[in-house]
């Protein structure tokens, strides 16, 4: 689990570490629902697998990842992108 409980900032508002926290595991179950994985969710995004992992479970503050991440899954859902 990340250490650091302090807010953090995300697109230009300081979010309470609980919010973010919510916001990680909406991303995941959200990945999840769609079948992504998270080599292909790496890849899209620029990341490692690892790093995307570690963000998606929460053991890892990436908040620029995070906000790449769900983009990507506002893309998905809306028919933008297709995964393979």
């Amino acid at each position: 689990m990340i250490a650091n409980r302090k807010p953090c900032w995300m697109d230009g508002t300081l979010v309470p570490f609980d919010e973010y926290l919510r916001r990680v595991e909406a991303a995941r179950r959200r990945a999840e629902a769609l079948c992504l994985t998270r080599t292909w969710i790496a890849a899209q995004i620029g990341r490692s697998r690892g790093h995307t992992t570690r963000v998606l479970a929460g053991r890892d503050r990436g908040v620029e990842t995070l906000l790449r991440i769900e983009a990507l899954l506002r893309r998905v859902e809306a028919g933008e992108v297709a995964p393979r």
